[in-house]
């Protein structure tokens, strides 16, 4: 798939971060970043070689429309940071 991304923002992450699903920012589907998600780890210092390794990378990571919710999100995050 192609980085939708590319399309919508002019915030450009690492490629660590992409992943398949559906954009926060304009809805399409394909290899994208949820720049919301990032902001979020980014508060408390999670490097993107951390994201990648250990965390969701998409609030909707599934083309089926189920989502991640913030506080699984969340409790991940703890758990990973203990």
């Amino acid at each position: 798939m192609t980085n939708v991304c590319q399309n919508c923002s002019d915030n450009n992450e690492s490629n660590l971060l992409l992943d398949t699903g559906t954009c926060s920012k304009c809805g399409n589907k394909g290899d994208c970043w949820d720049h919301d998600l990032i902001a979020f780890y980014r508060q408390f210092g999670v490097s993107d070689d951390f994201i990648w390794s250990k965390l969701p990378r998409l609030l909707d990571p599934n083309l089926d429309g189920k989502r991640n919710s913030m506080l699984k999100i969340g409790q991940v995050l703890s758990s990973e940071l203990k």
